[in-house]
């Protein structure tokens, strides 16, 4: 039940990250699953003050990480040299223009009957 309180309490980009978190951790070779399963193991055995301290330096640095850095100078645009030969002068073709709405998209016919009254 924690955990699946714990879950539902993430926000949707969270669950999502989790989720391809996974689907990567599915994919290392068994070598790797277990070395990263024994450090879970690990991690779990800490006391609670710990894993508290572990997890607010790694929000300082996930923090860092995105912070945006100084702003790049950017170098001038050249200019795009402009064509020598006039552009064509012939008419654009047009397409037909609908008069009325396709019934696939058409919006659905009015009710006709009155909804009772108190609903």
């Amino acid at each position: 039940r924690d955990r699946m309180g714990g879950w539902a309490k993430l926000s949707t980009q969270e669950r999502q990250s989790a989720r391809e978190k996974f689907k990567g951790l599915e994919k290392l070779p068994a070598e790797q699953r277990r070395d990263l399963s024994s450090k879970w193991m690990e991690y779990q055995s800490l006391p609670q003050e710990e894993r508290q301290a572990l997890g607010r330096a790694g929000a300082a640095r996930a923090a860092s990480a995105t912070k945006p850095s100084a702003p790049m100078p950017s170098a001038p645009m050249p200019s795009a040299p402009m064509p020598s030969a006039p552009m064509s002068s012939a008419p654009m073709p047009s397409a037909p223009i609908p008069t009325a709405m396709p019934a696939s998209i058409a919006p659905p016919p009015p009710v006709s009957q009155p909804l009772p009254a108190g609903k």
